[in-house]
C-alpha cells in the first residue's frame, strides 16, 4: 500500500508512515459480551448491537482526514468492494459495495447520535469522557488518556481499562483488509515554496509529533 500511494512512475513522491489506526475499546464493556473484539464482521455487529443495548455506545468518525478514511476503507474492502481496478477504471458500483453499505447501515444504527458530523478529535473526546466505549483511532487516544492522568483529571475512560483490537474484523472475503498506511508529500506549488522541503521532516521528531498528537486528541 505504501508503494501504491507513495510512488508514481517508479519513483517515490511521498514518505510512507504507519498510522496505527485500530479499534480502541473499554475492556470492561467488551468483556461483558466477548473475551475480546471479535475477528469477523458478523460477531462484531453482534457486539456493537449488544453495546448499544447496554448503554456502552460505539462510534466512528465520519467527517475527518484519518479515522474516517481508515474505517471506511476497511468497510468497503472487507466485503470485496473496490474504488478502481488496476487499470484505473471506476468499479465502486458493484454488488460487493452494496453489501458493505447494507452492513454499514446496520452498524451505524448502533452508533452514538451525531457521529455523521464528527471530526478527527470528537471520537477521542467522547471516548475519554466515557460517552462511547468503542471507536477506531490511532495512538493519540492513549496519549490523551495519559495526559488526562498527568493533569489528574477525574472521570471518563481510565487508561487501565483501555485496549485495542489487533486487527479490524474480517469480512466475507476471508482475509484482513485495513488501511494502516498514510503518506506525507510535498506540494508542487505553495505560497511558501522555500519552506516546502521542511514539511516532511520538520514534524517527525518525537518532540514535535508526540506533542501534536496529544494536543490534537484533547
Amino acid at each position: 500500500m505504501a508503494k501504491e500511494y507513495g510512488k508514481t512512475g517508479g519513483k517515490w513522491i511521498a514518505l510512507p508512515q504507519f498510522s496505527g489506526n485500530y479499534i480502541n475499546y473499554r475492556i470492561s464493556s467488551v468483556e461483558s459480551q466477548f473475551k475480546q473484539v471479535p475477528d469477523n464482521t458478523d460477531a462484531f455487529l453482534e457486539l456493537m448491537e449488544g453495546a448499544q443495548i447496554a448503554g456502552a455506545r460505539p462510534a466512528a468518525s465520519r467527517r475527518c482526514l484519518g479515522d474516517g478514511n481508515a474505517w471506511a476503507h476497511w468497510l468497503l474492502w472487507a466485503f470485496g468492494g473496490t474504488l478502481t481496478d488496476p487499470d484505473g477504471r471506476i468499479t465502486i458500483n458493484s454488488p460487493e459495495t452494496r453489501k458493505s453499505l447494507e452492513y454499514c447501515k446496520a452498524l451505524y444504527a448502533t452508533f452514538a447520535p451525531g457521529t455523521v458530523s464528527w471530526n478527527d478529535s470528537f471520537n477521542n473526546k467522547a471516548f475519554l469522557a466515557g460517552e462511547v466505549h468503542l471507536t477506531n483511532n490511532g495512538i493519540s487516544i492513549y496519549a490523551a488518556a495519559q495526559e488526562r492522568r498527568r493533569r489528574q483529571q477525574q472521570g471518563g475512560a481510565d487508561r487501565q481499562d483501555m485496549d485495542h483490537a489487533q486487527y479490524y474484523p474480517i469480512g466475507p472475503i476471508g482475509n484482513d483488509r485495513e488501511s494502516t498506511v498514510l503518506v506525507s508529500g510535498v506540494p508542487s506549488r505553495s505560497i511558501r515554496m522555500r519552506s516546502r522541503p521542511s514539511w516532511p521532516t520538520g514534524w517527525r521528531p518525537s518532540s514535535m509529533a508526540n506533542g501534536w498528537r496529544v494536543r490534537r486528541a484533547t
